[in-house]
């Protein structure tokens, strides 16, 4: 059985961005925009209200990845993630 690690470089997309971020997983959608500078800190005063707009809506992570080819040749495969949210 093959095991591929899909930790590490994925990309954030959400409706109308004109590029994808990139971003880490494991990860989620408010650390990415606090990284490049998209969203304010909403630990901060009253910051929690400003960003809810953000938060409410919905993000799409992608990654491409490349089976080998011992892993091609099976007739099924089984993708896992654990801890999704």
């Amino acid at each position: 059985m093959d095991i591929l690690d899909l930790c590490g470089s994925w990309e954030l997309h959400w409706e109308g961005c004109a590029s994808p971020l990139p971003c880490t997983v494991p990860g989620s959608a408010a650390s990415t925009l606090l990284a490049h500078g998209l969203m304010p800190d909403p630990y901060w005063r009253d910051n929690e209200t400003k960003v809810q707009q953000l938060l409410d809506r919905d993000y799409t992570f992608s990654r491409t990845f490349y089976l080998s080819a011992e892993a091609l040749r099976h007739t099924h495969g089984e993708l896992c993630f654990r801890g999704l949210d």
